[in-house]
């Protein structure tokens, strides 16, 4: 078999096709040769072009019987192709799943943020009525805390005003430490 023609057609930019002229092809009786044109699939660069259009000269080749490919590693390619495969798939999920998780975290955070403000809010306007001291406390990061809130009322609070402050208080620190 010979090859006659190669031609590389550049149908847009980066986007190739590859022609290929094949001539003494064995036909199926043996006796007479042929001449058959292969086109290969497009591809971004010229070389993968070429390579697609050997590909079909190939294929053309094993389906009629005329050579028969065995290669030992093949198998093997096959299998690391597909370990391959899932392995990108699953990075991708993985990417998918962090960044979904890293925007509902965010949702999360700023619920807390939004009920921590209300809580300051109330107990900042109720501060005169109830039993809490009211403070500004830097974090461990130096950044401004907005206020601390302190219970200063009875261990056990019998009287409605000492109830809220004490709930508001324990709510706000629940709050808190869920962020």
């Amino acid at each position: 078999m010979i090859i006659d023609d190669r031609e590389i057609l550049e149908i847009r930019p980066n986007d190739y096709s590859c022609k290929i002229q094949v001539s003494g092809i064995p036909c199926n009786d043996g006796r007479d040769r042929t001449t058959k044109t292969f086109y290969g699939d497009f591809a971004p660069t010229p070389s993968q072009a070429v390579e697609n259009a050997y590909n079909e000269v190939l294929k053309y080749l094993t389906s009629e019987n005329i050579i028969d490919i065995n290669d030992f590693n093949y198998p093997a390619l096959l299998h690391t192709k597909k370990d391959l495969d899932e392995t990108v798939a699953r990075l991708m999920m993985a990417d998918f799943i962090e960044t979904e998780y890293d925007m509902s975290l965010s949702h999360v955070k700023s619920g807390y943020n939004i009920i921590l403000s209300k809580l300051d809010d109330i107990s900042m306007k109720l501060s005169d009525v109830l039993p809490t001291t009211i403070s500004h406390q830097p974090d461990e990061d130096n950044e401004q805390v907005p206020i601390n809130v302190q219970y200063t009322g009875p261990a056990n609070p019998n009287e409605p005003c000492a109830v809220l402050a004490k709930f508001l208080v324990d709510l706000r620190k629940t709050t808190i430490s869920f962020m």
